[in-house]
C-alpha cells in the first residue's frame, strides 16, 4: 500500500497559529515591525514527549529558506515510537536529522544550499507511529539537527519557529527495535540536456523485517523504483513511483508493511533504480540531485546505511 507523507515532514493536524489569527489561519502582522508571527506554540511539558524547539527566524516574502538548529540529547538512553511536527503556514517540512558534523547545541545555520545535506543523515520517518512494542533508539549524547523549510509566498515577512516532538517509551518496553535503513549513491553524474539513471544494489547483512520503504530524488527525477530479492533472478518491485514529480522531493509516497511486515533475510539484495531528465546546461551530481531508498526495518538497534560512490562517512 502506498500512501503520501511528508519526508522530512509530517504535517499532522497539530499546526498551531498564534492567538488572533486572520482568515487564512495565520497570525496578523505585528503592528510594530510588520512581521507576521507564524511561530507555533511550544507545548506544555509532557513526560511522554521530548520536544526540540527550532530557532526563531524571519523569512522574507518570496524567500525559499531552510534553517538548521543543532541539538545534543543529554538525557538517559530512551526509545521513541513517533515523530510529530508542529509547523506554521508556508512551512514545507520540519524534521530531525542526525548530524555528521555536530555544532554546539543551540547553533542555528542557514542550510538552504543543497550542499548542506551532505552534513546530515536521516534519523526518523515522521508521521507514522510504529507498531506496538517497537521503538527507535535515542542514545545519550546523540547529535541532532531540526531542519525547517519555509517558502514564504505571502506579501509580508514571517517569523517562524517550529517544534518536533518524539513520543517516548522506556527502553525496557521495546520488544523489537526499529531503525532507519538508507541507501545512497554519491557517485552519479547527469549529462546536460538529457536523461540519466542510477541503478545500484545493496546487500542486507543481517536478518531484518521491512516495515516501511520510500524513495528520495529531487526535481529532475522522472521515475523511482526499489526492488528486493534473494538473488538477481528473483528481484521483485516493492516500491514504484512513475512518474516522479518535483513535489516528491520533500513529500514522497511510501509503502507501508506495518500490518504484514516483510522478512528480509541476511543476503537479501535491495536494488535502488533512479531515472532523471536533466534540463540544465551543465552536468548535475550529488547533492543537487539524489538517489536514495529509505525506510524502517525491524531488528537492528542502530541505523543501517549502504552508500556507494564518493564520500561515505
Amino acid at each position: 500500500m502506498i500512501r503520501s507523507i511528508r519526508w522530512a515532514l509530517a504535517l499532522p493536524m497539530l499546526l498551531v497559529a498564534a492567538c488572533g489569527g486572520t482568515d487564512d489561519g495565520s497570525a496578523p502582522a505585528a503592528p510594530d515591525d510588520g512581521i507576521r508571527d507564524l511561530r507555533v506554540e511550544i507545548p506544555a511539558a509532557d513526560p511522554n514527549f521530548i520536544d526540540f524547539v527550532g530557532a526563531e527566524v524571519v523569512v522574507q516574502p518570496g524567500e525559499d529558506k531552510m534553517i538548521c538548529t543543532h541539538f545534543r540529547y543529554d538525557g538517559e538512553d530512551i526509545a521513541f515510537s513517533l515523530q510529530e511536527t508542529l509547523q506554521g503556514k508556508f512551512g514545507h517540512h520540519a524534521i530531525l536529522l542526525s548530524a555528521k558534523e555536530p555544532l554546539p547545541p543551540g547553533t542555528m545555520e542557514d542550510c538552504t544550499d543543497v550542499a548542506s545535506m551532505a552534513k546530515f543523515d536521516p534519523f526518523t520517518v515522521p508521521s507514522y507511529e510504529l507498531p506496538a512494542g517497537r521503538g527507535t533508539f535515542l542514545p545519550k549524547g546523540k547529535a541532532l539537527v531540526l531542519q525547517s523549510h519555509y517558502l514564504n509566498s505571502g506579501a509580508v515577512p514571517i517569523r517562524i519557529r517550529d517544534v518536533v516532538r518524539l513520543k517516548t517509551m522506556p527502553v525496557a518496553a521495546v520488544e523489537k527495535w526499529a531503525s532507519m535503513y538508507v541507501t545512497n549513491d554519491y557517485g552519479f553524474e547527469l549529462a546536460p540536456h538529457g536523461p540519466g539513471e542510477s541503478k545500484f544494489d545493496c546487500v542486507i547483512s543481517e536478518d531484518v523485517t521491512l516495515l516501511l520503504v520510500g524513495g528520495h530524488m529531487h526535481e529532475r527525477g522522472t521515475r523511482f523504483e526499489a526492488l528486493i530479492g534473494e538473488d538477481e533472478a528473483s528481484l521483485e518491485s516493492i516500491y514504484l513511483v512513475d512518474p516522479w514529480v518535483g513535489d516528491y522531493r520533500d513529500n514522497p509516497p511510501v509503502s507501508l508493511f506495518f500490518e504484514n511486515p516483510r522478512p528480509l533475510p541476511a543476503g537479501t539484495i535491495v536494488r535502488t533504480h533512479c531515472s532523471w531528465n536533466n534540463p540544465d546546461m551543465g552536468p548535475v551530481a550529488f547533492p543537487n540531485e539524489m538517489c536514495s531508498t529509505f525506510g524502517f526495518v525491524e531488528g537492528p538497534k542502530d541505523a543501517i546505511k549502504c552508500f556507494i560512490g564518493g564520500e561515505t562517512k
